[in-house]
């Protein structure tokens, strides 16, 4: 019998590193033929996206997760090799295996299982699966709007959930938005031996950056957001004292004051600081550059990236309450819920309308992106029972 870990294991078996994704698309939609429920593939600008129907609606719940994986180490790998899927101990090993093919396969099977109940000739079941999650987003950021038009979908009737593996015990509420933010300053280069002609602007950025700390506490008091813990800022990169010759980017003479200096710090904030395209954290950094000021250097920041929102759903949101029935009803135990420091698809259907689940699927997020990834086996068969309760309870 064709379980989740049996097409799992198909999956894992298809090489489909980021921007790799073809063949695994196609064999989804293979598989859609097969189980004859509809597919539609989506290609754009070197992206490959692919989502199955089933049922009419208005009312619909979106499943979606990624199919794309990491680029593996194989040396590291033990247990067995990374398109080699193999069952050990209550585990099946295998790249994606946990992040996110097995979330995948247990979606799909959610789709084959409602496809064949009566729920289908009233409601409706999606489920996406993108590419190219591990590096960028673009293919949910292409699915978004191009899987609005096709299905021309009533937002408040729309649930979507986000697969990735946070065990069926937990949910995430939320993600933070995150900013690269360069600090340069720029000074007066002089030789070291008269440096009292020039103005270090690396000193004044160790100054700054010594501080930076006194900045993440203004924002956590001033805006705090318990669901999501503390706003952070991060210090990452360092560059001074840099000169061009012959158009190459190269270390200046070490017997001279570096002119300019940058650092590169990583901003992750909730939802209070990264509404209005970060327009709160932009004006407190502002205040806190211009308590920095002084005479002799120039101080200016900028965003490395556009910034990119996070995504959260408010404690009280009746969509909680539904999503936490159908779970409690399968599993005797309503989740717990918790914010995602990182990055994720979320953002890009919750800030096209969706009500969105930020992150919720079987597995453990401390095996994705290592050798030897692992799902269990028992959490991943279950998975679809979950899915539908949480379905069945959404159509009510």
């Amino acid at each position: 019998m064709m379980t989740p870990t049996t097409l799992a294991k198909q999956l894992i078996s298809i090489p489909s590193t980021s921007g790799n994704e073809d063949a695994i698309m196609k064999f989804v939609k293979s598989w859609g033929k097969e189980h004859h429920i509809s597919q539609t593939i989506q290609e754009k600008k070197g992206l490959t996206n692919i989502f199955l129907s089933s049922g009419k609606g208005p009312r619909t719940i979106i499943l979606t997760t990624h199919l794309d994986t990491v680029v593996p180490e194989p040396q590291g790998w033990k247990e067995t090799k990374p398109f080699d899927p193999h069952e050990h101990d209550g585990y099946l090993f295998g790249l994606g295996a946990n992040d996110a093919k097995g979330i995948g396969a247990s979606m799909l099977h959610t789709l084959l299982a409602f496809s064949k109940s009566e729920l289908a000739k009233e409601y409706r079941m999606i489920v996406a699966l993108v590419s190219h999650e591990e590096t960028s987003g673009a293919g949910t950021e292409a699915l978004v709007p191009y899987l609005t038009e096709k299905i021309k979908p009533i937002l408040e009737e729309t649930l979507v959930i986000v697969g990735e593996p946070t065990g069926l015990r937990h949910f995430s509420i939320g993600n933070k938005g995150n900013a690269f933010i360069t600090v340069t300053i720029t000074g007066k280069s002089a030789h070291a031996s008269r440096s009292h002609q020039g103005k270090n602007a690396a000193v004044k950025l160790a100054a700054i950056i010594s501080d930076i700390s006194s900045l993440e506490k203004t924002l956590n008091k001033k805006y705090p957001e318990h669901a999501f813990n503390t706003h952070t800022i991060t210090l990452t990169t360092l560059e001074s004292n840099l000169g061009i010759i012959d158009s190459n980017i190269v270390p200046a003479k070490p017997n001279s004051l570096p002119a300019t200096a940058t650092a590169t710090f990583d901003c992750r904030v909730g939802p209070i600081l990264f509404a209005n395209q970060f327009y709160l954290l932009n004006d407190e950094l502002k205040r806190f550059l211009l308590e920095h000021k002084e005479s002799g250097f120039k101080i200016s920041h900028n965003y490395l990236h556009p910034p990119v929102p996070g995504h959260a759903l408010h404690d009280d949101d009746p969509v909680l309450d539904i999503f936490k029935r159908g779970v409690k009803k399968m599993l005797n135990k309503a989740p717990q819920s918790f914010a995602t420091p990182g990055a994720n698809d979320a953002p890009f259907w919750g800030n096209a309308g969706f009500k969105t689940i930020n992150e919720y699927g079987p597995g453990n997020p401390k095996y994705s992106h290592v050798a030897d990834e692992r799902i269990n086996i028992t959490e991943l068969n279950k998975a679809p029972e979950v899915y539908f309760s949480i379905a069945k309870e959404w159509f009510k």
